[in-house]
C-alpha cells in the first residue's frame, strides 16, 4: 500500500517542529542554569516533585471518592424506587413556568 505524500509530509513537519522546540528549550534552560548558578533547576525539580504528588493524590483521592458517591447514588436510586412520585409544590411549578421562555404568552394589560 502506497501512503498519502501529504501524511510523511505532516509528519516530518511534527517531528523537525518537536525536535526545535526540544533544541531551543534545551538551549535555554542551560543558559539559565548558568546564569542563575543552578537555582532555575532546582526549581523546576520541586516543580515536577510538586506537579507528581498532586497528580497521584489526584488519582487515590479521585478513586475513593467516586467509590463513595457510586454507593451514595445506588442508595438514592433504590430509595426513589420504592417511593413513589410527590406532585410538586405549587410555588415550584409557578417558578418553572415563569422561567420557561419557550410557553410564555402575551400578557394583556387591564384597564380598570
Amino acid at each position: 500500500m502506497d501512503q498519502d505524500p501529504d501524511r510523511s509530509q505532516r509528519s516530518r513537519e511534527n517531528l523537525l517542529t518537536v525536535a526545535l522546540v526540544l533544541l531551543v528549550g534545551g538551549m535555554s534552560l542551560f543558559f539559565l542554569y548558568l546564569i542563575s548558578l543552578g537555582i532555575v533547576g532546582n526549581v523546576l525539580a520541586g516543580g515536577v516533585v510538586f506537579i507528581v504528588v498532586g497528580t497521584l493524590h489526584y488519582l487515590v483521592w479521585g478513586k475513593s471518592f467516586s467509590e463513595e458517591v457510586a454507593k451514595e447514588r445506588e442508595a438514592l436510586r433504590r430509595k426513589e424506587n420504592r417511593e413513589p412520585l410527590a406532585p410538586p409544590p405549587p410555588w415550584q411549578e409557578a417558578s418553572q413556568a415563569i422561567q420557561d421562555m419557550s410557553v410564555t404568552k402575551a400578557v394583556k394589560k387591564r384597564d380598570d
